[in-house]
C-alpha cells in the first residue's frame, strides 16, 4: 500500500467509522497530509533538527500536527548523525547519503556505544502529547 492509499484508509476510517486515531512518527513527511486533513498527528523531532523541518511543522494552523521536541534521536544512527552534525553541519546531509557516509555514521555509533532507545523524559513528552490528542 502506498502513502496515498494509506492516508485515504485513515481518512475513510475516521470519517465513516468515527475511529479515534493518533498518528505518531518522525520527520518523514508522510504525516503532513493527515494533519492538514484534520487527523490527529504527533510529530516527533529532535531539538537539534534543521530549521526547515521545524518550520514545516510550525506552518500548519491546525491543531495537528502537534510537534514534540525530543532531546536526542531514538536510534544509534540518529544519535551518531547528531554528534557528527554538531562538529560539522555538512557532515551528513540526508538519510540518502553516500554509502561511505552511512558507514562512517555506523562506525561512530559502534565506537560511542550508542543505544536504540528514547530517553525517559522524551517518552514522557511523547505520551503526554498523545494523551492531549485524545483529550
Amino acid at each position: 500500500m502506498g502513502r496515498f492509499q494509506e492516508n485515504g484508509f485513515f481518512d475513510y476510517m475516521t470519517a465513516f467509522y468515527d475511529c479515534d486515531v493518533v498518528h505518531l512518527g518522525m520527520k518523514s513527511g508522510g504525516m503532513d497530509v493527515l494533519g492538514i486533513w484534520g487527523q490527529k498527528v504527533v510529530f516527533i523531532d529532535s531539538l537539534r533538527s534543521r530549521k526547515v523541518t521545524k518550520a514545516r511543522v510550525g506552518a500548519w494552523t491546525t491543531k495537528s500536527p502537534l510537534p514534540v521536541p525530543i532531546s536526542e534521536m531514538p536510534t544509534s544512527m540518529g544519535k551518531a548523525i547528531e554528534i557528527a552534525r554538531a562538529k560539522n553541519p555538512k557532515s551528513f546531509k540526508t538519510t540518502f547519503s553516500r554509502e561511505k557516509d552511512v558507514q562512517a555514521m555506523e562506525t561512530l555509533a559502534r565506537e560511542q556505544n550508542l543505544d536504540d532507545l528514547f530517553n525517559n523524559e522524551d517518552l514522557g513528552r511523547i505520551a503526554s502529547a498523545v494523551s492531549q490528542m485524545f483529550g
